[in-house]
């Protein structure tokens, strides 16, 4: 998924591509970047796991929590939303294999459906 983000933003100069280590990270970090994995690769368990982890770890309130991972998952979505989304998936389907696209969905619904099945509370407008 990451090498077609990277040649989209490479064929679309208005929409360029995150400079890596822009944004600093902060504790919750390294418990967000679990989490993306967790999601990934479809273990809601897990994704469970990290989320207790972080709240234990942090000492966060329930509502810091899923402020925070809630922010994270729609930020980290295989497939990008919004317009930099809308753009990307036109140029997918122009540009790869149908095979290519059936599977850069597949990814996006097991990251969707693992949040969902974790007690990750996602919007209706990320959902495809």
């Amino acid at each position: 998924m990451r090498s077609r983000l990277h040649v989209f933003h490479q064929d679309n100069p208005a929409f360029p591509e995150p400079i890596p280590g822009k944004y600093a990270g902060n504790v919750h970090t390294p418990y967000l970047q679990n989490l993306n994995d967790a999601l990934i690769s479809g273990n809601a368990t897990e994704a469970r796991q990290v989320m207790h982890k972080m709240q234990t770890a942090l000492k966060l309130d329930d509502k810091t929590l899923k402020s925070s991972v809630e922010s994270s998952v729609r930020s980290h979505e295989p497939i990008p939303t919004g317009k930099l989304g809308a753009a990307f998936t036109l140029w997918a389907r122009r540009t790869l294999t149908p095979d290519e696209t059936q599977r850069m969905r597949a990814i996006q619904g097991v990251y969707l459906r693992t949040a969902v099945r974790a007690g990750i509370a996602i919007g209706a407008a990320s959902q495809r």
